[in-house]
Order: structure tokens, then sequence, then C-alpha cells
């Protein structure tokens, strides 16, 4: 059984290696035995070896990929959100300290 690095299974950069999330998703999701020979071939990149996989493999294999990339969009999103929410208050707390320096004067 692998064993996943880290608390949530990696998830798909826009931009930059995808390597480690290839690779983890072919181990999760592709059947094998040995993987240093199931998962991809010895000249095929994992990238490579992932695209195949995917053209070819279930619905429901597929639904679980997007629910992990639905899962970490989830999650920048809440990020943002919270960001925000904490710069609203920050500015809303310097107005009001404003706004009392003011009425002192």
């Amino acid at each position: 059984i692998p064993d996943f690095v880290g608390r949530y299974f990696p998830k798909r950069q826009q931009e930059g290696n995808n390597d480690f999330f290839y690779a983890s998703m072919l181990l999760l999701l592709k059947p094998w035995r040995n993987a240093s020979v199931d998962l991809k071939g010895t000249t095929e990149t994992w990238e490579n070896a992932y695209s195949t996989f995917m053209a070819t493999t279930s619905q429901h294999n597929k639904d679980i990929v997007e629910g992990i990339q639905f899962f970490h969009s989830c999650q920048h999103a809440a990020k943002m959100a919270l960001e925000t929410e904490e710069q609203e208050i920050i500015a809303a707390a310097e107005r009001a300290a404003q706004m009392e320096e003011n009425m002192e004067e």
C-alpha cells in the first residue's frame, strides 16, 4: 500500500513540474504489483503515463482526480476569502481609529 507524503494528496500545479502529482495519481488509481515497472515505461515520462492512463480509465477514476483537484480549489478559495476578510477587518479598524483621532482633535 503506498504511503503518500504529506497531509493531502498533491495538487496539480498550473505550471512547473507535476511529476509528483502524476506518480501519486497513478499509484492511487492504476493497478500495479511492481511500481517501477507497472506504472510507466522506462522511456516514458510521468506526464505521458498519466495522460495515457487518464485517456483510457473509467469515469469513476476521473471523478476521483477531479474531486482531489476540487478539494484543492476550495481550499485555495477559502484561504483567499479569509485573507480578504482579514484585510477588510484591519481596514475597518484603521478607519475607526482614524475617525476617533479626528474626533479628539
